[in-house]
């Protein structure tokens, strides 16, 4: 439920130049507070760190400011603050493209961060000699042919692993710094922005010839800042084989459990002839719930990478284990060898099995103790060392069309397809679970989930599902795809092992589509009285309920 987000309100002056750009932009937010401040200041101090998005605006400032107000103080869960800058933001540059009287694609596009010339010229050079010798696998977009199209241009923009390693830091409006390297929203963009050059006309077209219905289309990019927590873990293994895993990491539904027991897998894997049947451990490892007995210090689950600094911890766990078990074995080997008079050392005869392995260093009589210690703890921290750092950003774009009723206020979501950078994904089915389940909660909080309070004692007059709608079957978009960027640039580059990243948070900003869709479909019912470019777009309040839409909506001829 989004029931625990503040409600917002915004009030922005902006400034076009003679050839429409957007030249400076001000946005002034007033959060609707509690009766004490309780978790909302979670959702003020994050509102700096997403209101520029990925635009590159000239003059930029944002202000925040907090209303005391008699109601009970609450708690978001999944992008607090983030999320309401980034629809927030995306509303006003649907307003300032109809002002400018742009396409609202292109008019997004024109200001977001750009890539250097150089950078794109060396890219292509890396790209078309990976193209020549057939060693280019990354055409994995949503259309095949979407990487010479561009909402505005056809120059088409190379995959982002072919961009230089090294170069200056690219740059938001608010100067938060983003490696070169790491820029992966403009491919994703172009690949999103066929389906949408495709689907215009025929928007359009349905438009010009129904009165009664409209249908809006729209396309928004998303930056969202993670930032890395250190997380511990301890993993004891057993005589039998079995090992039990412990991480510092709250399990909401995200599969933390999953990928900690993969990572285990991969890393204990190592010590078999052949690592790559690390699968085969899977059936030995049971991950424990949290236990302050083990772990007293969890931290706090947050920013979307708890999974990644558990996995980190794991692995780095696993790997003094499977270094202890790897000198015993060798020691043993080298003490037969010296024993059957050999002398010289003999060749390493690693076991074939994991329990063979446990076996030689663990009897499983219980009367000795192991010859090497089977438990280990470790802290996995992403800002210790050359090669790490303490967050990233997170890139996705996304396409809806939506189709109201303008007699009743009806709406439908037509079509919703996603592209997102998962990183290079340790289980991309829950991956791409999370990012379907972000992006749908997204769509609750901006279709139907309304709190309403009474205005006099400040109590919840929608305290159940009963007046409180979360999105059901009918708010499923009747097309939906997600694309998953492959072979995305490793973001920590010393883990090779562990390239994902995080996927819980951040694609609930793509509903930002739905809601400039459903801004677009408005504008093209007031486009049938004549209103075809006014200088700002009736305000559409979220959530985007009948009643919300029949507001915005002109006045009902019949």
């Amino acid at each position: 439920m989004n029931a625990g987000r503040l409600p917002m309100l915004l009030h922005w002056e902006a400034g076009l130049d003679a050839a429409g750009s957007l030249a400076g932009l001000k946005l002034d937010i007033t959060c609707t507070g509690g009766a004490f401040l309780g978790g909302g200041i979670v959702e003020v101090a994050s509102i700096a760190y997403a209101a520029d998005s990925a635009y590159d605006i000239p003059a930029f400032s944002v202000t925040v400011r907090v209303a005391r107000c008699n109601l009970a103080p609450r708690t978001t869960v999944r992008g607090p603050g983030k999320a309401n800058a980034i629809i927030m933001l995306e509303s006003v540059m649907q307003q300032l493209a109809a002002a400018a009287g742009s396409d609202a694609a292109s008019f997004r596009q024109q200001h977001m961060i750009r890539l250097p010339q150089e950078a794109l010229a060396a890219a292509a050079t890396a790209a078309a000699a990976a193209a020549a010798d057939g060693s280019d696998t990354s055409n994995g977009g949503i259309t095949a042919d979407a990487a010479a199209c561009d909402a505005t241009d056809t120059t088409p923009v190379p995959h982002p692993k072919y961009l230089p390693a090294q170069g200056p830091p690219l740059s938001t409006s608010l100067g938060k710094p983003i490696e070169l390297c790491q820029y992966t929203l403009p491919y994703m963009w172009q690949q999103v922005a066929e389906l949408y050059r495709q689907r215009r006309p025929a928007v359009d077209a349905f438009n010009a010839s129904s009165r009664l219905r409209k249908r809006g289309l729209a396309m928004v990019p998303i930056r969202y800042q993670l930032f890395h927590f250190s997380r511990a873990a301890r993993v004891q293994v057993y005589a039998d084989g079995s090992v039990l895993v412990s991480h510092a990491g709250t399990e909401m539904g995200q599969g933390i459990a999953t990928k900690v027991k993969q990572a285990a897998a991969a890393a204990l894997g190592q010590l078999l002839p052949d690592p790559g049947q690390a699968a085969a451990l899977l059936p030995f490892i049971r991950v424990a719930g949290g236990c302050t007995q083990l772990l007293p210090h969890a931290g706090v689950a947050a920013s979307s990478t708890t999974s990644e600094g558990a996995t980190l911890a794991v692995t780095l766990a696993c790997q003094e284990l499977v270094g202890r078990i790897r000198g015993q074995l060798e020691a043993d080997a080298a003490a037969a060898a010296a024993a059957a008079g050999g002398g010289a050392q003999q060749q390493e005869q690693r076991p074939l099995t994991w329990e063979a392995a446990v076996k030689a260093v663990a009897p499983r009589d219980y009367l000795w103790a192991p010859k090497v210690v089977l438990s280990a703890a470790a802290v996995g921290s992403f800002g210790e060392g050359s090669g790490f750092g303490s967050g990233y950003h997170s890139f996705g774009a996304g396409l809806a069309e939506v189709e109201l009723d303008t007699a009743t206020g009806e709406r439908q979501l037509r079509a919703v397809h996603l592209m997102f950078d998962a990183g290079r994904s340790i289980n991309p089915a829950v991956d791409l679970g999370q990012v379907e389940g972000a992006f749908l909660q997204g769509v609750g909080w901006v279709l139907s989930e309304e709190v309403l309070e009474d205005p006099t004692s400040g109590a919840c007059l929608t305290p159940s599902t009963w007046s409180y709608k979360p999105p059901g079957i009918a708010e499923l978009p009747a097309e939906f795809s997600v694309a998953m960027l492959r072979d995305s640039p490793l973001h920590v580059p010393k883990l090779q092992q562990l390239g994902a990243k995080g996927t819980g948070e951040p694609p609930l900003m793509l509903a930002a589509a739905v809601a400039c869709a459903l801004q677009d479909a408005v504008a093209a019912a007031w486009a049938d009285r004549g209103e075809d470019r006014p200088e700002q777009l009736p305000v559409l309040h979220l959530p985007a309920t009948t009643a919300s839409i029949k507001q915005a909506l002109p006045p009902f001829l019949g």
